[in-house]
């Protein structure tokens, strides 16, 4: 459950909610991501008989998104996505509940997204082979004889 920075600013929650962690998150190019703190927050689906109480870890990056919720939250509200429909379900005390996503705003996140892309620049190099043992494989002599 990341909640972003700025998102937690919208909010006005005070700095002095958050508890300290000392753990470290990893983005996709496997950069650590330092985390703010974490806050315990209630959170509901639409319903506030389902509202269930989710800690949330804090970082502080660029993102169009305000909340992203990981399998323990699915798992916790028993939530099922269609992510073709843009529909999530839920258990819910009077059947099933649901929340619709609009493919305007979707898109237009998607978007937004895309054009921040990743301001720094990977540059991925293959792995440096040991010249000599190119040279030992190249006249057919066995590798680490």
């Amino acid at each position: 459950m990341n909640y972003f920075g700025p998102t937690d600013t919208q909010m006005e929650l005070s700095d002095t909610l958050l508890e300290p962690v000392d753990t470290s998150l990893y983005d996709f190019a496997r950069e650590v991501v330092y985390l703010l703190g974490q806050i315990l927050l209630p959170l509901s689906f639409r319903m506030e008989s389902n509202k269930k109480m989710i800690c949330f870890l804090i970082i502080d990056i660029p993102s169009t998104y305000n909340v992203i919720l990981g399998p323990p939250v699915l798992n916790t509200f028993q939530v099922v996505v269609f992510t073709y429909h843009m529909k999530m379900k839920f258990s819910a005390r009077k059947g099933v509940g649901e929340v619709t996503g609009k493919q305007h705003t979707t898109r237009k996140c998607y978007v937004e997204s895309v054009k921040k892309g990743n301001k720094n620049d990977v540059e991925i190099n293959p792995p440096q082979r040991n010249k000599k043992l190119m040279q030992y494989d190249e006249q057919g002599n066995e590798l680490f004889a």
